[in-house]
């Protein structure tokens, strides 16, 4: 149970990190714009202009960076099953909370009566053990 609590949040986790980036990228295509339009309105000696070669071309390796960050973690998402995936932990989340539904299985402590005592614990941490 908790290996698939752990999934849900990373997988929750990630979705939120592409947003986060989605947003950055977006803030950062605004700065280019401005950018843009401040070379087009002014004239520029030849110091100015190496300090806007080298401001734009800082500019741009950022963004490269964000976007090529976006697109792995999108990768990931997808590769982890992407939006199904996390829905489909999101029900069991909800299942859990509410009780036995969907064929959950649940066992009896009687069941573990006879198991060490380390393994008694770490088999009700993993499973569903009522008493």
């Amino acid at each position: 149970m908790k290996s698939i609590n752990i999934f849900y949040n990373e997988m929750k986790d990630m979705k939120e990190s592409i947003a986060m980036l989605k947003r950055e990228v977006k803030k950062i295509d605004k700065e280019w714009n401005n950018l843009l339009v401040e070379i087009r309105e002014t004239v520029f000696n030849a110091a100015q202009g190496a300090q806007l070669y080298k401001r734009t071309q800082e500019f741009l390796q950022e963004r490269r960076l964000l976007k090529m960050q976006m697109e792995e973690l999108k990768n990931q998402y997808i590769v982890l099953g992407g939006d199904e995936k996390l829905k489909e932990l999101e029900e069991f989340q909800d299942i859990t909370k509410v009780g036995n539904k969907k064929g959950i299985k649940r066992r009896k402590a009687d069941y573990f009566k006879n198991f060490r005592e380390d393994i008694k614990e770490e088999v009700s941490n993993m499973y569903h053990v009522t008493k």
